[in-house]
């Protein structure tokens, strides 16, 4: 059968997924490592031509911080590298040095296209923390802040940016009431 020849199993609720990846959070897998029904034979061969199994696929990452950079006036992806930067993540990712620097320095080679082979992640996934205090990420947020001129505003108001942090690890959770001041904040913008 094609879905077990490439690892694909088939979960409780009828969807199927990727066995070599499933354990990293979706958007550090290669993409189409889960399909919502029986997928086809292409679906599968497409998927596991890019799978890395366990190791980290950093291409959603680079994309979401793309499309940030894109949105901001004089940033550049040296924004990984600044210390204060990485303040933030060392607080997404529970101190742990090496998720620093694949977060930081990997992601900014992913996005100017050079080898990401340097980071190879297998089994880091397990090192992700289960909790993240959201304060404590957006007071590492307020100390990047105030040593960049180019950006202004609390860290709810920088959806991609929050997109970017919760991609790296989901158990950072966003208040409710961020959420709602930053949506109100679009409004009246």
């Amino acid at each position: 059968e094609i879905l077990e020849l490439h690892q694909f199993v088939e979960g409780c609720s009828g969807y199927f997924q990727c066995r070599a990846c499933r354990m990293l959070p979706l958007d550090l897998r290669a993409f189409g490592s889960i399909s919502l029904g029986r997928p086809s034979v292409e679906f599968v061969q497409n998927h596991s031509k890019i799978c890395r199994g366990e190791v980290f696929c950093l291409d959603h990452l680079a994309k979401t911080m793309k499309e940030f950079i894109k949105t901001e006036t004089n940033i550049n992806s040296s924004i990984l590298l600044q210390p204060r930067f990485k303040v933030i993540i060392r607080e997404i990712v529970a101190h742990n040095e090496i998720l620093v620097e694949v977060f930081t320095h990997g992601v900014e080679a992913v996005m100017k296209k050079k080898s990401d082979a340097d980071f190879a992640t297998p089994g880091l996934w397990k090192k992700l923390p289960n909790k993240v205090s959201y304060e404590k990420v957006a007071d590492a947020f307020e100390g990047f802040i105030v040593t960049t001129t180019d950006l202004f505003g609390k860290l709810g108001e920088f959806t991609l940016l929050l997109r970017y942090l919760q991609s790296i690890c989901p158990a950072l959770s966003v208040p409710a009431e961020v959420l709602a001041s930053s949506a109100a904040a679009k409004k009246r913008a």
